[in-house]
């Protein structure tokens, strides 16, 4: 009997070991599935806070442009313009946040009254300064201030604190840039007009928009500021309260305004081309006007001095006017122009623009220094 009783213990403990594996097998793979099950959960819920974070960014910017339509005024015909337009919206709004994380611009990006339309549309409706003449510098006649010694210039220099720059004005979907350039710089000579008694005054766009064209503008559809400036040399201009501003060419030249003007000017002159110290010399005596590019962050400028650091600006069509009202230099030794633009208080800084001055492309950040001219009381 007991070899029987030995065959018996030893199979009862073979098959107790190998119950014992199995069972452990068995717990393995559970440990495993759960492992696995674990993970799967882990990534879903990662995956799902994934989508919920570009959720909260898509609702964050919905209501970013809510806001933006309600500050701006704007409407839309239908809810596919309206979503058309957020699309736009939301591209500009992304290259701006990701412009200015980087942190490496001596500029900001901002969201301003173009930021639901695409290059293309703000071109046709706001880009209207037609092409400038070739002109050579040695075909300019004279410079008044070429003899003033640059170690006379002051490191800053800025019109709007010595009264003689207007408030910024608005252009509208009306391409005359041009025209409100040139009322800008004539509107810097109304305080020594008449001396004694000359006094700061808005002059009228809306008489260079109606009544310059035999000079060789176009309204709203672009004009160039040497040929405006011609028509004030020989008509001079009445106060905007007289001939008020219309957002369009939709007047008719009233010819009485041409024979009783409320500023003259004896003429012009043209800063020598490519010249930014010959610029500051003329911008130091009185506003001048300058046709330049304006590149896709040109127009979304927020902040600090801006820098054409990806050359499109300078590589761009010369296709908006602005006025130059003073210069500066701030304490790390950065040089910039003050620029006036017309594109309502709400862009930039106020309507204005700090612009890099004595870059090293000779034709100036953005072509400024092409040919800018100035009135002569």
């Amino acid at each position: 009997m007991k070899p029987v009783l030995l065959e018996l213990q030893f199979r009862h403990q073979l098959v107790s070991s190998q119950l014992h594996k199995m069972v452990f097998q068995v717990k393995t793979l559970e440990l495993i599935l759960c492992v696995v099950l674990i993970g799967s959960l882990a990534v879903s819920k990662a995956s799902s806070r994934a989508l919920l974070f570009e959720a909260n960014d898509s609702m964050n910017i919905l209501q970013a442009f809510e806001n933006w339509m309600k500050e701006h005024g704007r409407t839309y015909s239908s809810s596919e313009e309206k979503a058309k337009r957020f699309a736009i919206f939301k591209e500009e709004f992304d290259h701006i946040e990701n412009f200015n994380s980087q942190g490496k611009h001596r500029f900001t990006l901002g969201l301003n009254a173009f930021s639901d339309l695409t290059d293309k549309e703000f071109d046709e409706t706001y880009g209207c300064t037609t092409a400038i003449p070739n002109t050579n510098p040695s075909s300019v006649s004279s410079f008044s201030y070429q003899d003033f010694e640059i170690e006379d210039l002051p490191q800053n220099w800025d019109w709007r604190t010595q009264g003689a720059v207007t408030s910024v004005k608005d252009q509208g979907k009306c391409g005359c840039s041009w025209a409100f350039a040139i009322a800008a710089a004539v509107e810097g000579l109304t305080p020594f007009y008449n001396k004694p008694y000359g006094k700061l005054v808005n002059l009228s766009v809306q008489e260079l928009v109606a009544c310059s064209k035999p000079y060789g503008t176009n309204g709203c559809k672009g004009g160039q500021a040497i040929n405006a400036i011609k028509y004030v040399r020989d008509h001079g201009l009445v106060t905007e309260e007289k001939f008020p501003y219309r957002f369009a060419d939709d007047q008719s030249c009233d010819t009485a305004f041409e024979s009783s003007p409320d500023i003259k000017i004896s003429g012009y002159e043209a800063v020598p081309e490519f010249d930014e110290v010959a610029l500051a010399k003329a911008v130091y005596h009185q506003p001048v006007v300058v046709a330049h590019s304006a590149s896709i962050n040109f127009r979304r400028y927020k902040g600090g001095i801006f820098l054409d650091a990806d050359g499109k600006c300078a590589r761009g069509n010369i296709s908006h006017t602005s006025t130059l009202v003073g210069f500066g230099t701030t304490p790390l030794g950065e040089e910039y122009w003050i620029l006036k633009n017309s594109w309502s208080s709400s862009w930039g800084v106020h309507g204005y623009m700090k612009i890099n001055r004595n870059s090293k492309n000779k034709r100036g950040v953005c072509n400024l220094a092409k040919l800018p001219v100035f009135a002569i009381l």
